[in-house]
């Protein structure tokens, strides 16, 4: 009883996994005297997140009705809606919607990682992915295709049962991380996007620390709670934690905590996912319970 009663009590924290990451990164950019509507457009968007997360928690609905297929190519082509203009310093990762500039690779991974993780002909999933990976190399982008490379091994590949398919596909995958990090743009680092981690350092350590276990945070439902028998939770719990990771290598935006809406969309579509397909299967197993 006592562990069932934790596990009610933990899933009831894991829509609201965004706040603490949000809050620490709010904080700090009105203390750097960032302009209201950047800080308050992140907050808008990771509530509205945790509210959708909290009704898929309490009203999950089915979506194996969706067809992968028509969700990956329409991912496809807005990944390849980045190229139609000239991009910043020839980098092509944003689409322009009004005045805003949305990262759409950060958007649709995740959900690409949903989708091929749905599709039974493992020759399809291999050539969306490579199709994915390949795009992101072009944009060009070594914190994507390193988070998505890692992540669709262990979606396909962890236990695959050819060895020379799933050492094919490792060297493909080292080659193009290796690759994109060769080749990787010259853009600066945004003060208030993939600095936020130092500037929270320049308030005190303790923010820092706490920052760092607040980013750590936003893994913890993919790591530790769906992750059981679930290589798509665990898969995306690999691809946030290697986007985070690569912040502190190169200029990549810092997810939830620093300022774009991209991240926050992408983050909410892999929970929401989560909670949605784990609230399907506690009901169902709700109803076999009553009827035995």
């Amino acid at each position: 009883m006592k562990k069932t009663g934790s596990r009610v009590s933990f899933n009831n924290f894991i829509p609201f996994a965004a706040l603490p990451a949000t809050f620490f990164g709010v904080y700090t950019m009105i203390y750097f005297d960032a302009p209201t509507n950047i800080w308050l457009l992140n907050l808008t968007f990771v509530f509205l997140g945790t509210f959708i997360a909290l009704l898929f928690s309490r009203n999950p609905i089915r979506l194996n009705n969706i067809n992968p297929i028509t969700v990956l190519i329409v991912s496809i082509i807005l990944l390849l809606g980045t190229f139609y203009d000239d991009g910043i310093m020839h980098v092509h990762r944003w689409i322009k919607f009004n005045s805003l500039q949305m990262n759409i690779g950060l958007i649709v991974s995740p959900l690409i990682l949903i989708q091929i993780s749905r599709i039974p002909n493992h020759i399809i999933a291999i050539t969306f992915s490579i199709i994915t990976i390949i795009i992101f190399i072009l944009q060009p982008d070594a914190s994507l295709v390193s988070a998505f490379s890692i992540a669709i091994y262990v979606l396909l590949f962890r236990k695959h049962k050819s060895k020379l398919i799933s050492t094919s596909f490792s060297l493909f995958l080292l080659l193009m991380i290796g690759y994109s990090w060769y080749n990787l743009d010259s853009l600066e680092a945004v003060r208030f996007v993939e600095n936020i981690t130092n500037l929270t350092k320049e308030i005190s350590m303790t923010l820092f620390f706490a920052s760092m276990i607040s980013l750590l945070v936003l893994i913890i439902p993919f790591i530790h709670y769906y992750s059981i028998k679930d290589k798509l939770s665990i898969s995306l719990g690999i691809y946030f934690l290697v986007l985070l990771l690569t912040t502190f290598v190169g200029h990549f935006p810092v997810m939830i905590m620093g300022y774009g809406i991209s991240p926050i969309i992408g983050y909410f579509i892999g929970l929401i996912w989560q909670i949605n397909t784990n609230s399907n299967k506690t009901r169902k197993e709700k109803i076999l319970l009553k009827q035995t």
